[in-house]
């Protein structure tokens, strides 16, 4: 008993220390964030705040991050410019894809500002153009050299972001007016120019890359139903052989649609990033769904008679993960001297059984594929020997 009290005094001490620097924390955030505000003329509550500059309104928000993201402050302002774009420093990443021609950068006819910066876009017409002014570029080095790490347009307006930004109380506000005086700048410009594109897009290429997105992002939602069902309803004895001897379809079929995934996307400013996006998505897909298809067709179409195999228990274990728990037992094998087998029980069933006593009745079939799989299963206790 006083082993279960000292681990629960000891769970509730650390849920009590997380608590109070979790509060701790969100009034210090709060508090540098009211500062600021007061600083720069701002009004807002929480982490979303608007001030003005010179007449025109804007707007900044700041996000503490997570273990999976950067904290990041951003600045943003209303645009009626018809376009979009994507702009940060150039990366090795960004390089690496140019060299090999899969990503083709948007050219401003500066060497200097393509060699530091790299520009994605979807209106690569509409990006060159706005770019190609002189004025336009300086004013996205000065937003860099006050810290801020990305510059977007969009529906929303134009947009700065520093990432990562450490929470101070001693943060010079200064560079909060500065940068919604160059992003206003940027945003409320309407002359942009109009430059001649440097080549003819393929008016396919939409149709293209919704397909390289959907076709893996479809074959991994199927696979994955696949799986759950064939596994629950058919069973195999050995999970990983299934999944072995289904790569040698899946990773043949990944290899084509990657070819072609690469043969469509190619030769855009966002290619790269594109293309990495399908190649994760991809490689889920076809595993997934060259496994799940296996499990299926192995039960499915397996027309062979049961056999029942009676077996005693050796140990049983409990598997618990975020969301589920799940009781097996182990068995003697009656396909192996050495290797006992596994089954997935029922939670009603576990608290029945007596390793060493217990027997289990399996149902089995041999597997269209060749992998044996389990039909049902009986406990049968306990077991009597003399």
């Amino acid at each position: 008993m006083l082993p279960i009290i000292l681990v629960g005094s000891a769970v509730t001490l650390f849920l009590v220390v997380l608590l109070v620097f979790l509060f701790v924390a969100s009034r210090k955030r709060r508090r540098v964030l009211d500062l600021l505000a007061q600083k720069v003329g701002a009004v807002g509550s929480g982490r979303k705040f608007t001030a003005v500059h010179e007449g025109v309104p804007y707007r900044y928000e700041y996000f503490p991050g997570s273990g999976n993201s950067p904290s990041r402050f951003q600045v943003a302002t209303d645009s009626p410019l018809e376009g979009s774009f994507k702009i940060g420093r150039e990366k090795a990443f960004d390089r690496f894809s140019k060299n090999l021609g899969i990503a083709r950068e948007i050219q401003t006819g500066d060497p200097d500002f393509d060699r530091e910066f790299y520009i994605s876009s979807s209106d690569e017409e509409f990006a060159r153009g706005f770019f190609s002014d002189a004025q336009r570029r300086q004013a996205v080095r000065d937003v860099f050299r006050l810290g801020f790490t990305e510059i977007k347009l969009d529906k929303k307006g134009m947009e700065a972001v520093l990432t990562p930004f450490p929470l101070r109380e001693d943060i010079d506000p200064s560079f909060l007016p500065a940068a919604a005086q160059l992003l206003i700048r940027l945003a409320q410009d309407p002359s942009v120019s109009y430059v001649p594109p440097a080549y003819i897009e393929d008016p396919s290429w939409k149709t293209r890359r919704i397909a390289a997105f959907a076709i893996p992002s479809l074959l991994l939602v199927a696979g994955t139903a696949s799986w759950i069902w064939g596994g629950a309803e058919f069973t195999p004895l050995d999970p990983e052989d299934v999944f072995l001897d289904s790569l040698k379809y899946s990773l043949p079929g990944l290899g084509i649609f990657l070819w072609w995934a690469v043969r469509a996307l190619v030769g855009r400013s966002t290619s790269h990033k594109e293309l990495l996006v399908v190649l994760v998505l991809s490689l889920a897909g076809f595993l997934v769904a060259g496994g799940g298809a296996e499990t299926l067709a192995n039960g499915i179409l397996d027309t062979s008679p049961h056999s029942g195999h009676e077996a005693r228990v050796l140990q049983k274990y409990v598997t618990r993960s975020k969301n589920s728990t799940t009781y097996h037992v182990q068995v003697e094998s009656w396909r192996s001297p050495t290797q006992p087998e596994t089954i997935s029980i029922r939670s009603s069933d576990y608290g029945r059984i007596q390793p060493g006593r217990t027997t289990v009745l399996a149902v089995t079939k041999p597997g269209r594929l060749g992998f044996e799989w389990l039909v049902a299963y009986e406990i049968r206790n306990p077991l009597i020997r003399k």
